[in-house]
């Protein structure tokens, strides 16, 4: 295998505009190239035309793999700047990727930190990237040849900890690296936007920002100027709110009870003074209220669509392979698809929007509007319509197939009849209240309790009293004893494979292996189909409880970082409650992959994918036969998953909804 890394320069801003318009624009190009080949000595050169003749022929005539840390920028920049020897997109390695499957940090300084207990990238490389990679003022590049120097220095260190992270974790197996290629098929192809409708949002969300500074400023008679200034906001509210109100502010931070207002919270307090549980006075409330407003951040994301578009008006790159890296989820990056609203504006609302901003004329509620415009501005391009297809309630069935309990079965008939199961939780809870029947079974199928549940309500914006979710949370446990069962017996599987390296031992549909000398020692997780969760670093350790000692699972979170100062690297617990959330989510991760890829060979164009959608582009005339394919693949079973019961709904539209 050839490693190669590539320094540049260009005028394009790489971090506004993406990879894909900086390695197109005509200023980039290459300042120097680090290559190995068959783990011989790392090499560089400054014109890639004096690449060794080895290395060439590998490029020109080989069918090997290229590997590069973040494949897709050297791919896309080597496509643009060394055209005369072309390699082909399928043989393109990443490293990164490699890192995610793993379960370890994606960055190439976080890996090797968290592998080798030092970073073995060379931190002086952001300094040099800084004065050689960017322009001066006047537009021209610093060409310093001693910063060249040093900055070929750096490529060759970046290789070297590339070919170490490399050769220190397992490759991604032929069904990863194909589920990656289908990925980087997806972000080539990109997604169409409306730039109309997100220059004008981006236009509106700047001045809605100045209104809410008056307002604050108003409000708090000048003790508050900006929505940014959260501490004051903090302080303010707490010198005029009661103790029930205070109350619903206290956190627990590094076992410190402290004060908060976040997101969640100010929800909590907004929707308990809507039905009279608490009291604010009116200017505190009208505080919070644009607290709120000021905060929603998806509105900024109008202005990355903008930086983002290419010429056509397609955003490229989108989606990040294993990017949740425990589940191998997908991530999301510039556009982050996966943070829209679900709760958006119809097509017909969406073009009303427009009209409305054109004609500079005032929006209510601005900035929640601009949120709920965030999915239409996902559109299909001239004379084509998107074909989106909506697994549904695939986390519901997922669950208790994979229990593979014979009381869990009662539930995935409800599936198979064609019920719904919000429906019958709400009804059997004496709810009357689908949404609530949701929120129940999305945060109890994972053993949660009145936490999770008042987590996942607040993202539909509902509030209910503690002892009625204490209530629920009692009713959904004695009449799905199943779930507890699967999850004690994941966490206790699990146990059994560390304290025992080597053997294989199950709980339903899945099983657990502990291998000693992988990564510290891991715990392998296999699921139906063959795909893996991985835990480096995993071990057993003791607990003090209130009751006891308590052995507990834990292993390397590679989402977290350690704080200045910390040599170790973050873990996490791996609770019951944990550990049945991520069987099921990968394994519902897995069944997307497997439709992109039944997709792509069967010549169905997919441009976008959300959690459990997917989302498809083509011409007018083929719309309801690419909708008939769409439904056959999402319903179609793998081999892996053959009894278990999917329904999807497949919509056409021209702009993207729910």
């Amino acid at each position: 295998m050839l490693i190669i890394d590539l320094e540049t320069r260009s005028k394009c801003n790489l971090l506004e505009e993406g990879a894909y318009k900086y390695a197109a624009h005509p200023s980039t190009e290459i300042i120097c190239i680090g290559y190995k080949l068959r783990g011989e000595e790392a090499g560089l050169v400054y014109d890639w035309a004096m690449l060794p003749a080895e290395v060439k022929h590998y490029i020109i005539n080989g069918t090997g793999l290229v590997a590069a840390h973040n494949a897709q920028f050297d791919r896309l920049v080597w496509a643009a700047c060394v055209p005369h020897m072309h390699i082909a997109s399928g043989r393109w390695y990443c490293t990164a990727a490699q890192m995610r499957v793993n379960a370890l940090p994606a960055s190439l300084a976080d890996a090797t930190r968290c592998l080798f207990g030092q970073n073995r990238k060379d931190v002086r490389g952001n300094q040099l990237i800084k004065l050689l990679s960017i322009p001066r003022e006047d537009g021209t590049f610093n060409k310093d040849p001693v910063l060249l120097k040093e900055m070929g220095e750096y490529c060759v260190t970046d290789v070297n900890a590339t070919y170490d992270i490399m050769r220190e974790t397992r490759l991604m197996s032929r069904t990863e690296f194909r589920d990656y290629q289908n990925s980087e098929q997806i972000n080539d192809d990109g997604v169409c936007i409306d730039v109309l409708l997100a220059t004008n949002a981006t236009k509106y969300a700047a001045s809605e920002a100045y209104l809410l500074a008056e307002r604050l400023n108003l409000t708090t008679r000048g003790a508050v100027e900006k929505h940014t200034q959260v501490a004051r906001i903090k302080d303010w509210v707490m010198e005029r709110i009661d103790l029930d109100v205070m109350n619903m502010m206290v956190v627990l931070k590094d076992g410190k009870k402290k004060f908060s207002l976040d997101k969640a919270i100010r929800q909590r307090i907004l929707s308990a003074h809507e039905e009279h549980i608490v009291y604010l006075d009116k200017d505190v409330e009208e505080v919070i209220q644009i607290l709120n407003d000021g905060n929603k951040s998806s509105v900024s994301k109008f202005k990355t669509m903008v930086n983002l578009a290419g010429e056509d008006d397609r955003v490229r790159g989108a989606f990040i392979f294993a990017g949740a890296s425990q589940t191998l989820r997908f991530a999301s990056r510039g556009l982050q698809l996966h943070n829209f609203k679900r709760d958006c504006l119809s097509s017909e609302d969406a073009e009303t929007l427009i009209d409305t901003m054109i004609a500079d004329e005032p929006i209510h509620n601005t900035m929640e509007t601009l949120a709920k415009a965030l999915r239409p501005a996902i559109v299909a391009d001239d004379d084509h319509y998107l074909i989106v297809g909506d697994w549904s309630s695939i986390e519901a069935r997922a669950l208790p197939w994979l229990a593979d309990d014979p009381e869990a079965a009662e539930r995935l008939e409800v599936f198979r009849r064609g019920e719904d199961i919000y429906e019958l939780t709400s009804e059997r809870l004496g709810l009357n209240d689908r949404q609530l029947g949701k929120i129940v079974e999305l945060s109890m199928g994972f053993l949660g309790s009145v936490g999770a549940f008042n987590a996942m309500a607040h993202n539909y914006n509902v509030y209910v009293p503690a002892h009625t979710v204490k209530q629920m949370v009692t009713k959904w446990r004695a009449a799905n004893p199943w779930a507890e069962r699967f999850g004690n017996g994941l966490e206790k599987a699990a146990k059994r494979a560390i304290a025992k390296p080597g053997t294989e031992f199950k709980q339903g549909r899945v099983s657990y292996c502990f291998y000693p000398d992988m990564i510290r020692g891991t715990l392998v997780c296999t699921l139906p189909g063959g795909a893996t969760i991985q835990y480096p670093h995993a071990k057993l350790e003791q607990q003090e409880t209130p009751s006891g000692p308590r052995t507990i699972i834990s292993a390397l979170k590679a989402n977290w970082k350690p704080a200045a100062g910390e040599k170790e690297w973050p873990r996490v617990s791996l609770w019951r409650g944990l550990l049945a959330e991520n069987v099921t989510q990968a394994v519902c991760a897995a069944l997307l992959r497997d439709a992109i890829n039944r997709c792509i060979l069967a010549d169905f164009p997919v441009v976008a994918h959300v959690h459990d959608e997917l989302v498809g582009e083509v011409h007018f005339t083929q719309a309801e036969q690419a909708k008939l394919q769409l439904e056959n693949i999402m319903q179609e079973n793998p081999p892996w998953a053959m009894t278990l019961p999917l329904a999807a709904k497949v919509t056409v539209m021209s702009r993207y909804g729910k």
